[in-house]
This record gives structure tokens, sequence and C-alpha cells, in this order.
């Protein structure tokens, strides 16, 4: 069986540099869609053909009536014949618009058969995957933090008030001990935490701060949900998907610290 083209390793290299072989066909690159659409293209052109050869029939028979009957009025004839040359060249027209449609259709069909088409048509579809892939992750992520706001808030209500302003502050400038040493790496790896226990979470990068946070939940493997915000936030209309209620944040065990409270407090 032939390997899909989205497992190939140098797909996505290969897929960059694809552009549309066809733009002014203005394919779908779906077989079925594309060949209904020539099909709908052809059938308009006939019906335009068949409706403009009855409208010329039936112009030459009314001007063939008025033409013999020698009551008419001259201009009533001039009228009639008026409007048969008008029709005649309506068909005219139509038959034209059939031949160049009919050309157009037979290259385009004839464009869905090269590898060029089946070529654009796979990488569509692999992108269409990997955009549903994309939008169910991120429905995923979504709906587990939505899931979490209500064990967030918990945690956060079970902070002390005095110190639940804390959460997201840097530890630092805070009445809080957080045990880090002097390159602000934390002493207790190894140590577990509590769900609403009020921990220092060690940041890295070159200006290192321990900010105030609150667990949430225990994931496993020494990981940790913990809360940087004591409150939900509001999600923006605009972008939705960016929407962490309470900073919620998995990290591992080891960039959590013990604090102390009120060691400093005036």
């Amino acid at each position: 069986m032939q390997t899909p083209i989205t497992t190939l390793p140098y797909y996505f290299d290969y897929a960059s540099k694809l552009r549309d072989p066809y733009p002014f066909d203005k394919f779908s690159y779906n077989i079925e869609q594309d060949e209904a659409r020539c099909e709908q293209k052809l059938a308009e052109a006939v019906n335009r053909r068949t409706d403009a050869a009855e409208a010329l029939m039936n112009g030459r028979s009314r001007l063939a009536l008025a033409a013999s009957n020698v009551s008419t009025e001259y201009t009533l004839v001039a009228v009639a014949a008026g409007e048969f040359m008008r029709l005649s060249h309506s068909l005219v027209c139509a038959e034209g618009n059939f031949q160049k449609v009919s050309d157009k259709i037979s290259e385009a069909r004839n464009n869905m058969r090269t590898k060029d088409y089946s070529d654009y048509a796979a990488f569509l579809a692999a992108e269409r995957e990997r955009e549903a892939a994309r939008l169910q992750r991120e429905a995923a992520r979504k709906q587990m933090l939505l899931d979490m706001k209500e064990p967030a808030q918990a945690a956060v209500d079970a902070v002390d008030p005095k110190w639940r302003a804390f959460i997201g502050q840097n530890l630092r400038d805070c009445p809080i001990d957080e045990r880090i040493n002097a390159h602000g790496d934390p002493l207790d790896k190894g140590c577990t935490f509590s769900v609403g226990e009020l921990v220092g979470y060690a940041t890295g990068g070159r200006a290192r701060s321990c900010l105030g946070a609150v667990v949430v939940k225990e994931e496993g493997g020494n990981n940790y949900w913990i809360a940087l915000s004591s409150t939900p936030g509001e999600e923006d209309p605009y972008c939705p998907e960016y929407f962490v209620p309470y900073g919620l944040r998995l990290v591992a065990g080891s960039e959590l610290a013990k604090c102390e409270v009120g060691k400093q407090a005036a």
C-alpha cells in the first residue's frame, strides 16, 4: 500500500513549496466536487443554447404570422423582424458560449487527470486534516481549562485571605519566606505539595523570580497545576483560544518552593 503523504518525513518542506497549479480553473481539488462543477457549467451552457433556439423558433413563428396577415401594419411586421434578428443573434452567442464552455471544461478535465492536480489535492487534504486536529486540540485544551475553573476557585479560596493578594506577585517583595537559594532554585526538590497550598513558583530566564502561586491539582509524576492569579479573568472575545482562567499552568514539582508566611510581617 502506498505511504500516505502525511507520514513522509519531507512532507512539510515539500508542501511549503506547493502552489495552486491551475489557479484560473478555480478547482476545489476535490475530484467529485470539481467534476460536479464541470457538469453544472456544461448543463448551464446547454440550457442557454436550448432556450435561445426555442426563443428563435417562436420569434420566427411570430414573424411569419405577422408577414402573412394582410391586415397587419407594416410597423408591427418590422417589430417582429427586429425581434427575430435579435433572437438570431442571441442563438449565435449561445452557440459560441457553449463551444467556449465545452472547450474550457475539456481542458479542466484534462488538468484534473494530471499529477500536479493529485499532488495539490493531497496537500490540501493533509492541510485540512492538520487544521482539524489543531482545532480539536484547542477545543480539548479550552474545555480542560474551563473544567478546572471550579477547582481553581476552591484552591484560591483555601488560601488565607491575608496572603491571597500575593498570588502572582514576586514573593521577594512580599512578607513571605520562599525556600529558594541564592540562584533562585527551590530548596525543596523532592517534596510534595497539597491542593490549596501557597507555594513559590521559581521562573527561569535572566531575571529569576519566585511568584506566589496556589496548587490546584496534582497531575502525577510530581507535576502540578498551579494558579498564578486569584481571579479567573475575562475571556477576550477576539482571542478566546488564549483564555487561561486563574493563570493556570502545569509545572514540575522541582520548580515549586515551600513558603513560610508571616515571618517578615510588620
